[in-house]
This record gives structure tokens, sequence and C-alpha cells, in this order.
């Protein structure tokens, strides 16, 4: 800096800089490319003091919308899901009582096929459910002992009319029914996830 080269930045906009912070005192202007760097940003930032906030803006609004498109997919999918277990489960006209011991040895024999199905492609579970079957079986009678008629048989049609990805979704079949007929939402050991 020369004591004889007068100061280029002083004035109001030079005040107003350093009050907010933006200008850090130099002294004079030496005329190097910083200086004149420094210059110009300042000058940038001031032409266009919301264009940080409009893209801030712009990037929040476009995320905000990509989340709810996505939130209305998931929902769209959810519905779709929900409509066909509701149709897997739809129970035919004329359903007439059974007693007891049949209505649950037919549930039994509907979640033997659903097993059977489900694990079809699948060597190691087919063979474990073979093993486990008749403890299985037993497990399902137990539990159709204490649910109501109307469950039981929603949840028997369910299993036989379940395929592709329903195929997996054993306890859902059931917590529509229980949903729709009652009966206890907990889950027997067969439909918590272990290989049937």
């Amino acid at each position: 800096m020369s004591a004889d080269k007068p100061c280029t930045h002083t004035g109001r906009l030079a005040a107003l800089l350093l009050a907010m912070g933006l200008l850090v005192p130099t002294g004079c202007d030496s005329g190097d490319e910083s200086s004149s760097k420094s210059q110009s940003n300042i000058a940038k930032a001031f032409a266009s003091p919301g264009k940080d906030e409009a893209k801030r803006k712009a990037e929040e609004a476009e995320l905000a919308a990509a989340l709810a498109e996505r939130r209305e997919r998931e929902q769209a999918e959810e519905a779709a899901l929900q409509a066909r277990v509701a149709k897997a489960a739809e129970l035919p006209e004329g359903h007439k009582p059974r007693a007891l011991k049949k209505r649950c040895n037919d549930v039994a024999d509907a979640y033997d096929r659903f097993t059977k199905r489900r694990y079809a492609e699948d060597a190691k579970n087919l063979m474990l459910w073979y093993e486990r079957r008749r403890a299985r079986r037993a497990e399902v009678r137990e539990r159709c002992s204490r649910m109501p008629e109307q469950t039981m048989y929603c949840y028997e049609q369910a299993l036989d009319n379940a395929n592709g990805d329903l195929l997996e979704l054993e306890d859902r079949l059931l917590k529509y029914c229980i949903g729709k007929f009652g009966g206890s939402e907990v889950l027997p050991a067969a439909a918590k996830g272990t290989p049937a």
C-alpha cells in the first residue's frame, strides 16, 4: 500500500460491508488481482442477494415433490396389495357352518397346501416343512379352535387363494381376516416367519 494512492473502496457501500462483516479492511487498493476479485465477489453478492436462497428453496421444493411422489406411489402399492389380500380372502356365497373339528382340519389342510406352494422352489424349506408338518398342522388346528368360525373360514380361503408375493405374507392374510371378523392378534409360531 502506498500512502500517496487514495483508497478506492470508501463511502457508504464500504461502511455497510464492514458493518455486515462482508468486507475486511485491507487499507488502500493495491491494484492487485485478489483485491479486485474480492470487490467483484462482493458486488455480485449485492447484485443478487437472494440467488442462493432461491436455489435452496427450489431444491427444497424439488425434494418435497419427490418425497410426496414416493409417498403416493407407496400408498398406491399398499392399496393394491390390500385389495389383493381382500380378494384372496373373499368368502364364497352359501357358506354353511361346519363342526369345529372339520373346520380346523380344513384350515390345517389349506395351510399345508399354502406352505407347499410357498416352498415349491425351495427344496431346503420344503424338506423342513415335511419334517415339521405334523406339529405345525397341530398348531394351526389349536389356533383355529380359539378363533371365530368366520375368521378361520376367511383365513382358509386366503391360504387357498394366495399366490405370488402373497405367499410370503401369511401373517398379513391372517391379520386381514382377524380385522374383518374378529379374533386374537397373536400369531401362531408357524406364522412368524420361521420355515413352516
